[in-house]
């Protein structure tokens, strides 16, 4: 019984293409050399999104936008996420039009 979970596990392993765990991609950007209310010297930049399945390898110019899974970004003032899309009272739906 255990030789045949084993195999099974096995096959399963060599069927499920590496590519289709989550990858979560992080930026952060650099402090801001001169900032006006609200922002900060001590503020950045930051964000980050994650896709399932993983990016493939050398992907350049393709739409992510059907695999990403979940996103978030920080001017250090405002966060934009896919649980809270309005920026300063603007749906974040009109930023994506502009």
């Amino acid at each position: 019984m255990n030789n045949k979970i084993g195999k099974c596990l096995a096959l399963i392993s060599l069927v499920i293409s590496p590519f289709s765990l989550a990858e979560t991609c992080s930026h952060t950007g650099p402090i801001y050399n001169t900032a006006s209310s609200p922002y900060t010297s001590d503020m950045f930049v930051s964000g980050s999104f994650t896709t399932t399945p993983a990016i493939p390898p050398n992907s350049v110019d393709v739409d992510l936008r059907p695999i990403v899974t979940s996103w978030s970004f920080s001017d250090g003032w405002t966060t934009a996420s896919e649980t809270h899309t309005v920026i300063q009272g603007t749906p974040l739906k009109e930023f994506e039009s502009r």
